[in-house]
């Protein structure tokens, strides 16, 4: 299947972001934590979602500072802008970001999407200040039995697309849906990676 399939306008996906910013989001901060986030701070978010980590940044740069949540599709954004938390519709690959240089670039379970993603991750530097942060957070599998929920969520939203596009049977979903509703099934599942790095120059 060559395109991304979870679309925002699918109905259940509000709740499955939701889910995934449960799952992930206290790792997210701790490692923002470690980089040293602080009042004044400039910072970007690109393929934000539902806007959960900028909230976040927003409330740790202060009213001196400023957070940028940005996306493709920001419909899910709606809302969340304050006087120091901004929302914008951006595209990585060929658009350039408002508000550059920044102290902090962040980047969640997206460069895995992109084809362009070595040639992205060299558009983030370009867009630091000297000294400035970028974290790059991908997924990748182990075996684990969390999740579970969020998988089944993800999976029925798109199940009728799997099956048209991909040729998956209803007899495999029926399966998937059963093992991940037994609490003693261990599956590889997505566990993410954290990357961050300072500009030097």
């Amino acid at each position: 299947m060559p395109a991304y399939v979870w679309q925002h306008e699918l109905k259940g996906e509000p709740e499955r972001l939701r889910m995934m910013s449960d799952v992930l989001d206290p790792a997210s901060r701790g490692h923002l934590e470690r980089i040293g986030v602080v009042e004044g701070w400039r910072c970007l978010e690109i393929g934000a979602g539902n806007g959960s980590i900028s909230q976040w940044l927003a409330k740790r740069v202060g009213s001196t500072g400023k957070v940028t949540a940005s996306d493709i599709n920001i419909d899910l954004m709606r809302g969340i802008a304050t006087d120091n938390l901004d929302v914008c519709r951006f595209d990585v690959v060929k658009d350039e970001p408002p508000g550059a240089p920044f102290d902090l670039i962040v980047m969640r379970a997206l460069l895995h999407h992109l084809p362009e993603r070595r040639a992205v991750v060299s558009r983030l530097v370009k867009w630091l200040k000297p000294g400035g942060w970028v974290m790059l957070e991908e997924p990748d599998f182990y075996p684990t039995w969390a999740v579970a929920k969020w998988w089944i969520y993800s999976i029925a939203e798109v199940a009728e697309q799997f099956q048209k596009e991909a040729g998956v049977s209803s007899a495999v979903l029926d399966e998937f849906y059963r093992l991940y509703q037994d609490p003693n099934y261990w599956t590889m599942s997505i566990a993410f990676t954290a990357t961050t790095g300072k500009a030097v120059r």
